[in-house]
């Protein structure tokens, strides 16, 4: 930051010191021409004034010349000779002298002339003008021109940071901004370059974690179910024994499945998620997530509220995912009705799950899209929702939580027709 704000001030004084002596010179120059011609209109009156006072035999003082001349030795132009000889005046100037030329009153072919030598820095009269404005426009388009060629490199590159950060929250974690030996900005990308590596480094590590920490629990929990099954054959005729073995045996199935979830919001932590987007029936396929979870819950009742002909684009296998998480979570936490609808529109489709539990407040409904965020009181392992938010996001869908008609939770999820 200190070299751009150093080049920023630098630039900026050079443009305005520069550029106003520039102009300042420019303006002179142009005002010492300006008040040439008005002296060299003064000697032009002047002249005038004096020739109506001057006779063929007056004597003039120097720096004046009077002279006369027969108008046959006093080479014009033809235009010029007919403009004399009507009687008219008639002013010449050069780079050296002015002149006025007219005819004796007395005799027509006699050229009375008076001459005045011009100093060497009088120039030739121009138009008069007023270049204020111009020069004032001149100067702030200078400066903006100064300051734009200054700021071409750092705009250029924020883009390329720009560009990064959209890529990096994107997904791409390995997207780093290349270095450059000309930035104003030098320390931000460094900085950014940094916390992306450790971002990523972080990401990775936790990965490897839940996956390793995931699959190595698989082995002691299957050792953990022969000795229970062997337990189970030993003592069958135990009533005390059984009670307590099936007490461990639960408590396994419970570690079990919280490893199993683990494992599988592990593999949705992949870097790289390829979709296949392909046609789903949708009211063929949430009848068939229904009928399991109805199976799984014989106190709850689905109604299901989908057109026959229902059709939407998404990968089928993480779809159904979702799906089978939110329906699953209806039935743990509902009480008895869970309705799901589904309206088809010409550009999106709206898909909500309801039921008649307890709901979510309204203060936490956003913490519970985290990872192993739990309600006070409640069941499971917090991932449900999580998985639910992870695959909303890959296919682009709006996903909120509401409170539902029967008194529970509603979860609504909104995408577009591709």
């Amino acid at each position: 930051m200190r070299i751009f704000t150093l080049s920023l001030i630098s630039v900026t004084l050079c443009a305005a010191i520069g550029l106003g002596y520039l102009l300042d010179y420019s303006y002179l120059k142009i005002q010492q021409q300006q008040h040439q011609a008005i002296q060299i209109n003064q000697h032009q009156s002047f002249l005038f004034a004096l020739a109506k006072q001057l006779k063929p035999d007056s004597q003039i003082q120097a720096p004046l010349t009077f002279t006369s001349s027969n108008l046959s030795e006093f080479f014009l132009p033809a235009e010029l000779t007919k403009h004399i000889q009507t009687g008219e005046p008639l002013f010449l100037q050069s780079s050296q002298q002015m002149s006025l030329h007219w005819l004796d009153k007395n005799n027509s072919q006699q050229i009375m002339s008076l001459s005045y030598p011009l100093p060497i820095d009088d120039a030739v009269p121009r138009p008069q003008k007023d270049y204020r404005l111009w020069f004032t426009l001149a100067f702030y388009a200078g400066i903006a021109l100064l300051v734009m060629l200054w700021s071409a490199p750092l705009i250029r590159r924020l883009f390329i940071i720009q560009a990064a950060l959209n890529k990096f929250g994107g997904g791409e974690l390995n997207q780093r901004i290349p270095n450059s030996h000309f930035s104003y900005i030098k320390q931000i990308e460094v900085g950014y370059n940094q916390m992306a590596q450790r971002i990523q480094t972080l990401l990775e590590d936790n990965k490897l974690l839940s996956r390793a920490v995931s699959h190595d629990l698989r082995t002691p929990i299957a050792r953990l179910r022969f000795g229970i099954d062997w337990l189970e054959e030993k003592f069958e005729d135990d009533a005390d024994a059984l009670q307590h073995i099936n007490r461990l045996s639960r408590d396994l199935d419970e570690m079990s499945n919280l490893v199993e979830t683990l494992l599988q919001f592990a593999r949705l932590e992949q870097q790289q998620v390829a979709l296949k987007p392909q046609a789903y029936a949708v009211r063929q396929q949430i009848s068939q997530l229904a009928d399991t979870a109805m199976q799984l819950h014989p106190d709850k009742h689905i109604q299901l509220a989908i057109d026959e002909h229902a059709n939407i684009q998404v990968d089928a296998n993480y779809f159904n995912m979702l799906l089978n998480n939110l329906i699953t979570n209806a039935c743990r936490y509902g009480k008895q009705q869970i309705d799901i609808q589904f309206k088809q529109l010409k550009q999106t489709w709206v898909l909500s799950i309801s039921d008649d539990g307890d709901g979510i407040a309204a203060d936490i409904r956003d913490k519970v899209l985290l990872p192993f965020y739990r309600q006070p009181n409640s069941q499971g392992y917090g991932m449900g929702l999580a998985i639910v938010a992870r695959i909303a996001k890959w296919h682009n869908l709006d996903l909120t939580l509401d409170e539902a008609h029967l008194g529970g939770l509603k979860v609504t999820l909104k995408g577009k027709h591709k």
